[in-house]
């Protein structure tokens, strides 16, 4: 009831005009995105890659605070319309159809060839739709850039972890939803999806708590790696570049991986056990720790130069 009446008072005001619109300050600008090329399902860019990050030079603006990037909603004073003069404008307005369910009113918001066609979707199909873009409560945008003669708007519901791709058009100086047509083969559509899904941080070195310098048949022993940051990665390789690493796993994740996981319920403190069979010769072994906010598949050469050394002699 409180919520209805809430509603209703804003709504009031709103029909008064006393409502003040918020936009983010659209900033169209130069940017470079550097991307670890070894994240997960990363595409390979040759032309792109420069020590070991692919770098991107982009046109457009990017959120990096929690806070930053946020869109107001009819609730917090939005009145329900605004000029388009903006990406942020526009999609401000997408956000309060969807939450009126006023599929008319989306429609609105697309160019002539789009507003065609989801003008023949069949009822049933609106109506699911309009279900699904109803369950976004706030939008936070992560980045916009030029992309294929328009504008592309990556963004998240943070409340659900719900994330959204928005793709504008400027027709006669209005920001419009529009369709894009994306290639399998896009590097710079999927690397870029990829860095805004991990937001890669600088990879770090753990602290060796617990270890072992030797190990015999038919033993068991414990490793024990101290993590700068709860909850991130730790990740064990050798020093030959391009190859898998030997595995990942994350801080308190005692299912990542069926042969390691941490044994350690204490946050920040990642335990391990090595068995001989592990080793597959009797020699000499040095093996590498590194810690990041991400999971590791490949070797490259900064993990190598940033990360903890382990010397292990297999008997």
């Amino acid at each position: 009831m409180r919520l209805w009446i809430f509603i209703f008072i804003n709504l009031f005001i709103c029909q008064q005009g006393l409502c003040e619109n918020i936009f983010p300050q659209f900033n169209n600008q130069n940017l470079k995105i550097e991307i670890p090329s070894n994240l997960p399902l990363i595409k390979k860019d040759p032309g792109k890659t420069i020590n070991d990050k692919i770098v991107y030079y982009l046109k457009g603006q990017i959120f990096k605070g929690e806070k930053e990037g946020i869109l107001q909603t009819v609730s917090e004073g939005f009145s329900g319309k605004s000029d388009k003069s903006t990406p942020w404008e526009t999609l401000t307005e997408m956000l309060a159809s969807y939450h009126a369910k006023n599929l008319d009113k989306m429609i609105t918001l697309y160019g002539a060839a789009e507003q065609k066609t989801l003008r023949k979707m069949p009822i049933s199909e609106s109506k699911k739709l309009m279900e699904k873009h109803g369950q976004i409560k706030k939008i936070k945008i992560n980045l916009g850039y030029q992309y294929k003669k328009g504008f592309l708007v990556s963004w998240i519901d943070p409340t659900r972890k719900i994330p959204g791709l928005s793709f504008f058009k400027k027709i006669k100086g209005k920001y419009l939803l529009s369709s894009v047509d994306v290639g399998e083969n896009d590097k710079l559509f999927w690397n870029v999806g990829l860095y805004l899904t991990h937001a890669p941080k600088p990879l770090l070195r753990p602290k060796l708590k617990k270890g072992f310098k030797t190990i015999s048949e038919n033993q068991k022993k414990k490793l024990s790696l101290k993590l700068k940051n709860k909850g991130y990665w730790l990740t064990i390789f050798t020093s030959k570049v391009d190859s898998q690493v030997l595995f990942t796993v994350q801080d308190n994740d005692v299912a990542s991986n069926k042969n390691f996981r941490d044994l350690n319920k204490k946050s920040g403190l990642v335990e391990l056990e090595f068995n001989r069979e592990m080793f597959s010769q009797k020699k000499d072994y040095q093996l590498y720790a590194i810690e990041s906010n991400y999971p590791i598949w490949k070797v490259n050469k900064t993990m190598i130069d940033k990360a903890l050394v382990l010397n292990i002699k297999a008997k």
